[in-house]
């Protein structure tokens, strides 16, 4: 199976490898005041002043009619970047997405065809990764 990384708990017996390298976490952390300090609750108005969905068609008319930033994997809107509709903001996080991979059974035994199917993902997703 081709998914998203899961909840631990519901990875039991089962392992996980993306076919991309692997990418690099955000160059700078963040540093807020102590919990309870002015300064922090301010930060933290900030940081959390946002809208949370999943849902791609509303995330995209939202971002189309508002002049708003918005957290979403490349590939969900590369069509609307290459129509000039929206543009991708230059983020020192920009290459990080949601770790998308192979999942497979470890107790199962390996057929030749699961491993050339295995194969055939890995190099689309080095490919894929070279084009970035």
């Amino acid at each position: 199976m081709i998914g998203r990384l899961s909840e631990p708990e519901a990875m039991h017996e089962l392992s996980f490898e993306t076919p991309l390298t692997a990418v690099l976490l955000a160059r700078f952390p963040v540093f807020v005041p102590p919990f309870g300090t002015l300064i922090r609750q301010l930060a933290e108005s900030v940081l959390t002043a946002l809208i949370e969905t999943l849902s791609v068609s509303l995330g995209r008319s939202l971002v189309l009619k508002n002049d708003a930033v918005w957290f979403v994997p490349a590939g969900a809107v590369e069509y609307d970047i290459s129509l000039g509709l929206l543009a991708a903001l230059p983020m020192l996080f920009a290459s990080i997405d949601e770790p998308i991979g192979l999942m497979r059974r470890n107790d199962a035994a390996r057929s030749p065809v699961e491993e050339t199917l295995v194969d055939a993902f890995r190099e689309a997703g080095r490919s894929r990764a070279a084009r970035k």
